[in-house]
C-alpha cells in the first residue's frame, strides 16, 4: 500500500501540471462571476472492529462558484477554477480567499478550451507551491524506487 499511493498522487499531480501547461495556452475571454460561495457538508467515518464502533465526524468545505462567458456569440457557464488546486478543504479560511477573489458581479479572465468551449479555467497558472511539490515528487519517488532495490539486494547478498 505504502508503495502504491505514491504514484497515485504522482498521476495525479502530473496530469494536473500538464493540463495547467496546456491551459496557459488556452484563448482568454472575459467573463462574469454568477454564483461565488462556501457550502458545508457533514462527513460521518465509521470504524468498526471487533471490540467497538468508532463514528467521526467532520465539517467538509466546498468552494461553489459559477461563472459565464462568451465564445463566437455562444454562451457558456463553468464552475472550475484550476486544474491542480482543489475547491474543498477541512478548513474553512483555505478558501475563503477564493471567496474574496471572485466575489459575484466580478468581471474576471477566463481562459477556455479551443477544442471544446465549455471547459473553462479561471486560472492558468502553476503556483510555486505546486512546482516544487511536483519537482520533489519527480526525484524523490525515482530515488525510494531506487533505495528500494538496494535494500533488497543488499539482504540478497548478505543471505549467501
Amino acid at each position: 500500500m505504502a508503495i502504491i499511493f505514491p504514484f497515485f498522487v504522482f498521476e495525479e499531480l502530473f496530469s494536473g501540471y500538464f493540463l495547467t501547461l496546456d491551459v496557459r495556452k488556452w484563448p482568454e475571454v472575459s467573463g462574469k462571476i454568477e454564483k461565488s460561495r462556501i457550502i458545508s457538508s457533514r462527513s460521518i467515518n465509521l470504524t468498526a472492529n471487533k471490540k467497538n464502533k468508532k463514528h467521526e465526524q467532520s465539517i467538509i468545505y466546498e468552494f461553489d462558484i459559477i461563472y459565464k462567458y462568451q465564445v463566437s456569440g455562444m454562451v457558456y457557464s463553468s464552475n472550475l477554477v484550476h486544474p491542480i488546486n482543489k475547491t474543498k478543504s477541512s478548513s474553512f479560511e483555505q478558501l475563503e480567499y477564493l471567496l474574496k477573489k471572485y466575489p459575484v458581479g466580478a468581471s474576471v479572465s477566463v481562459y477556455y478550451s479551443p477544442e471544446e468551449n465549455g471547459l473553462a479555467y479561471l486560472e492558468n497558472k502553476v503556483s510555486m507551491e505546486n512546482k516544487l511539490y511536483f519537482y520533489l515528487c519527480f526525484i524523490l519517488t525515482p530515488l525510494g524506487g531506487i533505495f528500494l532495490v538496494y535494500r533488497f539486494i543488499r539482504k540478497k547478498i548478505q543471505a549467501t
